[in-house]
């Protein structure tokens, strides 16, 4: 917002803050694209693990095929907790990226302010010097 106010002269700071946007919003579609893909499986999961112990109860095979997937489950919670932990990390360094960028921002329109006033006092310089010239 603030490089929005400054104008076009920050428009290398303005792409960076949008590519940092962009950045989180990526992160949170993918998550939840993956929250929704692990979710999908696990119900599939499910589903598998039923009709496998309903078929297999009578030669005992059912227990071990479900503990199997209920170790592959956990497994893939786990993967879920990590992208989960991983998009958050993501975020909160594109919010840290933006404070940055926007103290940048305030820094570099701090130096053109002093530019700006520095020209001022040079002016005046030039005008008073030009002045004793005549006078003289």
């Amino acid at each position: 917002i603030e490089l929005g106010r400054m104008g076009d002269d920050m428009g290398g700071v303005g792409v960076i803050i949008d590519a940092i946007g962009d950045l989180g919003e990526e992160a949170r579609r993918l998550g939840d694209s993956a929250n929704a893909r692990i979710s999908d499986l696990s119900a599939r999961l499910d589903e598998v693990i039923e009709l496998v112990r309903d078929e297999s109860r009578q030669r005992g095979v059912g227990e071990r095929l479900g503990n199997r997937a209920s170790h592959a489950l956990m497994r893939i919670q786990d993967g879920l907790n990590e992208t989960s932990q991983r998009n958050d990390l993501l975020s909160e360094m594109a919010q840290g990226q933006a404070e940055i960028s926007q103290h940048i921002a305030s820094q570099i329109k701090g130096l053109g302010d002093l530019v700006a006033l520095t020209k001022k006092v040079a002016i005046e310089q030039v005008e008073i010097l030009g002045g004793s010239e005549k006078i003289g």
